[in-house]
């Protein structure tokens, strides 16, 4: 009899149902690229671009977290947003200029997104 052994790293998004998870349809600017779980903020008509981050501790507030990957390279296109949720730190796509927890928590302001972080070696 053989003995087979699978390996799976299943990684976790969702990390508690408070405050209640809610999405919402809405366009996102062309000429953009989005992995999934990328922090979005609204442009100047309401459209949705990549979360610029924070600069010297000011910032736009974040719109949400797009649901999946988003190609709005050939046009706007619109695409699912987490408006709400609590979701792991570490399956997030976080600003390049956002590399602290203090930061991280700093762009959340004013958000209904909540995260939490886990220690090393959790999963």
């Amino acid at each position: 009899m053989t003995i087979e052994t699978h390996v799976t790293n299943i990684k976790r998004l969702v990390a508690g149902s408070v405050p209640e998870i809610l999405t919402k349809e809405q366009i996102v600017l062309s000429g953009q690229n989005l992995a999934a779980y990328t922090f979005v903020e609204s442009d100047n008509v309401g459209k949705l671009i990549t979360h610029a981050g924070i600069s010297v501790g000011v910032g736009n507030p974040v719109a949400g977290l797009t649901a999946q990957a988003i190609d709005a390279t050939g046009g706007d296109t619109q695409g699912t947003l987490y408006e709400s949720g609590n979701f792991f730190d570490d399956q997030l796509v976080w600003p390049a200029n956002i590399t602290t927890t203090e930061l991280k928590l700093k762009m959340l302001e004013g958000s209904d997104i909540k995260v939490t972080f886990l220690d090393v070696g959790q999963s």
